[in-house]
């Protein structure tokens, strides 16, 4: 009997120690498993299973979702965040998809409470709604949009706020240059013995669908420039997420 509890203790240690400590930053590729809901429509979960340590993550919060049989590298921070997916939190956190299959995967919600379906707080207004436009006195001001791995999408909930701040700002400075820089991560980032890197061009593709995307917002065509690099030096203010901030675009308005 002793025998048994002993091993019973070794055994919880081992699952106490393999559970990450909060502020601790992940990156690995694992494949996403949807986890049905009885909250609703838009309330289900997107849960996963690190493979190097077995431990369950709740990837929910990621700007950017899975889809259900493709590979994904997440980059996250372990939270305190209450469990309500069967999965420790991870906020911040993003996910790219890859191009790699894996199982298709959805569970039933067996109990859990799942997440609520909530507008995010930087999804814009209705059009119709009167924006509040920047005042004076106006400086030379920078808008920063995050990309996922190896794509030029701008993430639908995401980035539309951003694209109009920037915009808003342009056109109450009258702004005589809005430069738009593209980057991407030559360098790369190893994950899950893996090495992801990004081509110089996307920084280019980047950098064009922003710059499409302010036109369209109202900002003249011929205030726009456009420039694009490789291999950039983080954003410190997006820590501890500072390899993830090297996949962006980086909007400077000119007054």
């Amino acid at each position: 009997m002793k025998k048994a509890l002993f091993i019973l203790t070794l055994l919880l240690c081992e699952v106490a120690a393999a559970q990450s400590q909060v502020g601790a930053y992940k990156r690995f590729v694992s494949c996403p498993i949807y986890r049905d809901t009885d909250a609703g429509r838009k309330s289900g979960c997107w849960i996963t299973t690190q493979t190097e340590t077995g431990e369950r993550l709740d990837v929910s919060n990621s700007p950017d979702k899975p889809l259900a049989g493709r590979q994904m590298l997440v980059e996250g921070v372990v939270s305190n965040e209450r469990d309500i997916c069967g999965g420790v939190v991870l906020q911040p956190v993003r996910i790219s998809v890859l191009q790699e299959p894996c199982p298709e995967v959805i569970i039933p919600a067996e109990g859990w409470p799942s997440k609520p379906s909530v507008l995010p707080p930087n999804v814009i207004a209705p059009l119709g709604v009167p924006r509040k436009m920047p005042t004076a006195p106006y400086q030379e001001t920078q808008f920063h949009l995050i990309f996922d791995y190896d794509s030029d999408f701008l993430v639908y909930q995401s980035v539309e706020l951003t694209i109009e701040n920037a915009t808003l700002y342009a056109q109450a400075s009258k702004a005589k240059r809005v430069l738009v820089t593209g980057y991407a991560d030559t360098r790369g980032v190893e994950a899950s013995g893996r090495v992801f890197k990004e081509p110089l061009s996307l920084a280019r593709a980047r950098a064009e669908m922003t710059a499409e995307a302010l036109r369209r917002m109202g900002v003249p065509a011929a205030r726009i420039e456009l420039a694009w690099r490789g291999d950039p030096a983080p954003l410190p203010e997006q820590s501890p997420m500072l390899d993830a901030s090297k996949r962006r675009v980086t909007v400077t308005v000119q007054p």
